[in-house]
């Protein structure tokens, strides 16, 4: 597809909506002219006053399986439903199978993504069981992250890993629950799993891993605390200066949801309906810094399970970000924090706020486009290969009407979708990545 060279139309930009003309060069910002200006020609996307250009949504924990679980989803539909859903960025964890934890399945998924991908693709690896390839990894340098499991806290390698990590000033991903609260509650009944899967286990792995981190004097800065269900969480990761992020489900759903299905076990698990308000009043007050997906696809079968099999995961992509602009447009959330929350501070955590996160000149020319006056419900997945999103029936104000990819259309709503992504090391380094 043909990119983009002018966008005109109304911006959110420096906490402002304003009439802007943007010119894109290669992907990028080249200029910004303020006010109406005529422009024409076949590569201007003149838009419409109910548009609103907003920074491109960035959802920093996904998961695109593929390969041998590519029946449940793969990079191409997975990297589709996000252009549907307004993102211009996915971040997959690496827990694919087989699993990204070595150098070589890391060079693989990123020549894989590079033709296969509608949006931007990046992925975090997994902590190796062996200090040596942990360093071919670092010295590859073209990962976001490093995503700490519940089961690697007892990992013989974890103290020297963190380390080595830290050192290099990369990102920490931590799923905080300790592995025997998530053995315990294997044969928990559905909506009683919070029980077992509690906040003490989350902040007693969060303490341990602030403590290696603490004991040898690294910057706790690299440590962002993800999918957190609890605000008292939230709280715990303010104190020992970490990042954080919650998930729409979490905010949406609670124990009673998951008491009556299998399609909304997830893990951690969904909670009593206090702690919805209070992480509602979080993502309000900025305890939590981000908002993700935590895309989690299964098949019908995988859900239909029996509740001590049925595997965990909601499968929102293509709708968690239009449900949370519904608050804007009722009022109970600024325009200003839901920017900071799916894209501003996504950013940040990536170390990407040069490139992504506002709409400045320099920048990637990459934007999600809300119709403020389009409505829209929930009706089950449109590109992702699962079986269920998670919030069918569920009606949201303000339609994405386009997600553009450095200056290309990866989803205009009426006609489709459009492989318009490639991988990050490529986009920020094309010179040095091989």
């Amino acid at each position: 597809m043909n990119p983009i060279e002018i966008i005109q139309g109304r911006a959110f930009i420096s906490n402002r909506i304003m009439d802007v003309t943007i010119h894109v060069k290669d992907g990028i910002i080249s200029k910004i002219e303020y006010g109406s200006i005529s422009k024409f020609g076949n590569k201007v996307l003149k838009l419409p006053l109910n548009y609103l250009i907003l920074p491109g949504i960035i959802d920093i924990h996904t998961h695109f399986r593929d390969w041998e679980l590519s029946y449940k989803e793969t990079l191409s539909s997975g990297t589709a439903a996000a252009a549907y859903g307004g993102v211009v960025l996915a971040i997959d964890m690496p827990n694919t199978k087989p699993p990204l934890n070595n150098l070589v399945a890391i060079k693989r998924i990123f020549h894989e993504a590079m033709s296969s991908v509608y949006t931007d693709y990046w992925v975090y690896s997994g902590i190796p069981n062996n200090i040596k390839e942990l360093e071919k990894i670092i010295k590859y340098g073209y990962v976001a992250g490093f995503k700490i499991y519940p089961e690697d806290l007892s990992s013989k390698v974890l103290k020297k890993a963190l380390k080595l990590i830290t050192a290099h000033k990369m990102l920490i991903i931590l799923h905080s629950e300790t592995y025997m609260s998530t053995e315990k509650c294997l044969f928990f009944d559905l909506g009683s799993r919070y029980v077992c899967r509690s906040l003490a286990s989350m902040i007693e792995s969060t303490e341990y891993i602030s403590s290696l981190i603490r004991d040898e004097e690294m910057n706790r800065k690299n440590l962002h605390i993800t999918h957190i269900p609890y605000y008292d969480l939230a709280v715990k990761a303010r104190v020992i200066g970490a990042t954080c992020d919650t998930c729409l489900h979490y905010i949406l759903l609670d124990s009673d949801d998951e008491a009556c299905s299998c399609r909304y076990k997830i893990n951690p698990p969904l909670t009593p309906y206090i702690e919805r308000l209070k992480l509602l009043k979080a993502l309000i007050d900025g305890s939590i810094d981000a908002i993700t997906t935590d895309h989690a696809p299964h098949t019908l079968g995988d859900k239909s399970l029996p509740p001590t099999l049925c595997p965990s995961g909601i499968a929102s992509i293509e709708y968690a970000f239009k449900l949370l602009f519904t608050y804007v447009v009722r009022n109970i959330m600024s325009l200003s924090k839901y920017v900071k929350l799916v894209s501003e501070n996504p950013a940040r955590i990536l170390r990407l706020e040069h490139y992504l996160g506002s709409i400045d000149e320099g920048k990637l020319a990459s934007f999600t486009i809300v119709d403020v006056k389009g409505h829209g419900r929930v009706d089950g997945p449109k590109y992702s290969k699962a079986c269920c999103v998670g919030f069918e029936g569920y009606s949201y104000e303000g339609e994405f009407a386009m997600t553009i990819v450095r200056g290309c259309i990866a989803h205009e709503i009426g006609v489709g979708v459009h492989r318009c992504g490639s991988i990050i090391p490529l986009i920020i380094e094309p010179k040095l990545f091989t």
